[in-house]
């Protein structure tokens, strides 16, 4: 009698996890800090990591002392401006920017389980990051910025959507991926694929550790 495999929902979170667009990233930064508010934006100067870019927009301004009321205000344009320029950054060939063994990984899942996709991105960037990279064709459920209040609400939001009941595993980059995955008592992968260094993961107490997504036969063991 062969053992029924169970019921399974991977959750991969986005940047810096199965894709680097890191650069993009930090020229639509600069610029919209740097238009908007007189401000020399650099993603290294502020802990962005798993953050809603918003969020580090605020902590760059700060750090160039712009004042609160001014940082709220011209929010909106920031972003506009930083969505612009991103998916207009964004090349024809994006095969440099999915990390190696990402699509393998996802080819050995598919069909073994359910896959869906959750980010702090903006939908827009979401969007333009999945189809252009080809990586669209393996999620059915991406869930984007907008969709909760925390990457834990995102999450949830997704089980739901997805109408899951059995086990779910979470991939993330960060700290705070690991955390929100906790807290839907999901296994937890942490991947040593972002800048968060392993001995800050490691005090999140995943239930495992990656250095990247080559090794596709362990890291399938842990999932399977």
């Amino acid at each position: 009698m062969t053992r029924k495999r169970k019921n399974k929902l991977v959750i991969f979170d986005m940047d810096e996890t199965l894709v680097d667009f890191y650069p993009i990233h930090d020229k639509a930064f600069h610029k919209a800090t740097r238009k908007v508010y007189d401000c020399p934006g650099c993603y290294e100067k502020v802990d962005h990591a798993g953050r809603l870019i918003p969020e580090s927009i605020k902590n760059m301004c700060k750090i160039c002392k712009v004042p609160a009321s001014v940082i709220k205000k011209n929010m909106q344009k920031a972003m506009k401006l930083y969505i612009k320029e991103f998916v207009n950054s964004v090349p024809k060939n994006t095969g440099k920017y999915v990390n190696p063994g990402v699509k393998k990984l996802l080819n050995a899942l598919k069909g073994k389980v359910k896959l869906a996709l959750v980010t702090r991105d903006e939908p827009e960037i979401t969007e333009k990051i999945l189809k252009a990279t080809g990586l669209d064709k393996y999620f059915k459920t991406a869930i984007s910025k907008d969709s909760g209040k925390t990457r834990a609400d995102c999450i949830r939001k997704a089980i739901k959507k997805m109408k899951h009941k059995g086990d779910v595993i979470v991939f993330g980059d960060s700290v705070h991926d690991i955390e929100a995955g906790k807290k839907v008592g999901a296994t937890t992968i942490a991947m040593l694929t972002g800048p968060t260094k392993r001995a800050r993961l490691k005090k999140q107490k995943p239930d495992y550790i990656f250095k990247d997504f080559k090794n596709t036969e362990k890291i399938l063991e842990a999932v399977l």
